[in-house]
């Protein structure tokens, strides 16, 4: 937490002096001075709704801000997520394992995104190895008992409904089908749910 703490103040100094702004100049009418001053020594901790507002008023996008924050690079999760949207069929069995492998370094928090997809992506080597599609429909089933239990889904999540709605029997999805709507609703103007091209599947 205190290297978070610091590397966000560091990151929102740098951008700062990069503007040639002053103190008052870049966070002027969101946090007084000397809160600025605590924040950029890394001594205060700043809320998500202040740093979006001093983001959004130096014409920084959050995004941009979490890739200058972690040295320009993209973050693990983000890479994972690729890696994941380049798999375009369930036969891309090298792929798959390689990002099985990347999962596993990271450690896997049950009931997580990272959770389902490793049990996806298992799916899918089992699928290569047997053929067996009521195995695969099983590991699905074991991913939608754990999304349906959350009160509202996140987008990765839907990502993950995206991937796997199509090997759920047409029975089942009947009674699928309002909640899938009603989630994707929601996410309608955020980011278009990539969805692997893996109707080879079946």
């Amino acid at each position: 937490m205190e290297k978070e703490k610091e590397k966000t103040g560091e990151t929102l100094r740098m951008l700062r002096k990069n503007a040639n702004n002053s103190v008052l100049e870049f966070y002027g009418g969101v946090i007084s001075t000397q809160y600025a001053y605590r924040v950029e020594r890394g001594i205060q901790q700043i809320g998500l709704n202040k740093l979006n507002q001093i983001l959004n008023k130096n014409d920084i996008l959050l995004d941009e801000f979490s890739f200058i924050k972690n040295n320009f690079n993209k973050l693990e999760f983000e890479r994972i997520m690729e890696q994941f949207f380049e798999i375009q069929s369930s036969l891309e069995v090298e792929k798959i394992s390689l990002l099985l492998k990347r999962i596993e370094q990271l450690g896997i928090k049950e009931g997580s995104f990272f959770s389902y997809l490793y049990i996806l992506l298992q799916g899918y080597i089992a699928f290569n190895k047997n053929r067996d599609i009521f195995f695969l429909k099983q590991k699905v089933y074991e991913i939608w008992k754990g999304l349906a239990k959350k009160e509202e889904w996140t987008y990765c999540d839907l990502v993950m409904i995206s991937n796997i709605v199509y090997v759920f029997d047409v029975s089942d999805l009947d009674s699928m089908l309002k909640r899938i709507l009603k989630e994707f609703k929601r996410y309608e103007k955020f980011k278009k749910c990539t969805t692997s091209e893996n109707e080879d599947v079946i």
